[in-house]
């Protein structure tokens, strides 16, 4: 009760899978109303940057993975890249009281983290002009998604509109 007080806790509705071969119920946060509750509580600074330019931060994210659908899609006018926000989803299975199983699951932004990887790509001359992109993080586990969400705002202007407008999920 002292966190709800104090601001600290987000109005997120928890939603229920079905998981394992008895398709068990179990609890979950959906990403998109994880961050559409962000966006309308003006909180989206938590996972990017106010000063943000995403056509920047896809260009880059292109040289190192040319092949990712998102840049189809955008060739396709099916996504906006300058609206696109990206974000790293990661899940693991861990324990809880008794043993029992239970699914963990975090988000944090991509944009605004520094990147070895850009480095080892550019020249010296090249990265003093730009900033950099961290794709693999300082961390022992490395997350293989990107999640984007089309926000209804602009991100150049700081401001994240209303809501997210949608949820975009890697096929297959």
């Amino acid at each position: 009760m002292r966190l709800r007080a104090a601001g600290f806790t987000l109005d997120v509705e928890i939603d229920t899978i079905k998981a394992g071969p008895d398709e068990t119920s179990i609890p979950w946060v959906d990403p998109f109303k994880m961050v559409s509750a962000l966006a309308e509580c003006d909180k989206l600074d938590l996972i990017y940057p106010e000063e943000c330019d995403l056509l920047e931060f896809w260009r880059r994210f292109s040289k190192i993975f040319p092949d990712h659908w998102v840049f189809e899609a955008a060739s396709a006018s099916n996504l906006n890249l300058g609206r696109t926000l990206p974000f790293y989803s990661h899940g693991d299975e861990g324990r809880g009281k008794r043993k029992k199983g239970i699914l963990l699951w975090s988000m944090r932004g991509a944009v605004g983290q520094g990147s070895q990887l850009f480095n080892s790509l550019h020249s010296t001359d090249d990265r003093a002009r730009r900033m950099g992109l961290n794709m693999g993080g300082k961390r022992q586990y490395v997350v293989t998604e990107v999640t984007e969400l089309a926000l209804e705002g602009g991100c150049e202007s700081g401001s994240s509109g209303n809501a997210v407008s949608r949820l975009l999920c890697t096929p297959g």
